[in-house]
Order: C-alpha cells, then sequence, then structure tokens
C-alpha cells in the first residue's frame, strides 16, 4: 500500500509521481500508465520496479491499469480517520 505524495508531470499516457510506502515511509518515483492519478490518493498496487529511461532511475516503479487492486481519494482517508477520532 503506497500514498501518491505528489504528481510531478502529467501527461498523454500517464503520470509520473513520488509515491510513499506506508510500512514503511520509503520514497519512489512512480510511473502511472494511463491515469491521471491524483494527489493524495492511498492505493494498493500489485507492482514492479525497473529502469527510469528519461530519468535514469534505477529504481522507478511502473504500475499498469489493471495492477491498482484498490484506490481511495486522499479525501476519504482523512474523513475515515475524523471518524474514528
Amino acid at each position: 500500500m503506497l500514498q501518491v505524495t505528489r504528481v510531478y508531470q502529467h501527461g498523454r499516457r500517464g503520470s509520473k509521481a513520488v509515491v510513499t510506502w506506508c510500512d514503511n515511509g520509503r520514497q519512489q518515483d512512480a510511473w502511472f500508465w494511463n491515469w491521471h492519478v491524483p494527489a493524495g490518493a492511498y492505493l494498493l498496487v500489485n507492482a514492479s520496479s525497473g529502469y527510469g529511461t528519461h530519468s535514469h532511475n534505477p529504481n522507478v516503479l511502473y504500475v499498469q491499469p489493471g495492477q491498482v487492486r484498490a484506490w481511495v481519494p486522499g479525501q476519504a482517508a482523512r474523513a475515515a480517520q475524523r471518524l474514528n477520532q
């Protein structure tokens, strides 16, 4: 599970973003194919990392549309936290 920390580019074929893994707080660049992913969203994904040819980053998370198992907007997660307090 991860959170989309920041979206830094929306392109014709997807979004480039920085994501934060919820289990360890580690940040990673990510490419979301065919989706303009919203900043702040929480996603349950089954994706793989690889070399980013444009950024020369050896550890980019590549997320295909079918690899997003579930997601909620950041606002929904914050509302749920308020209800549980």
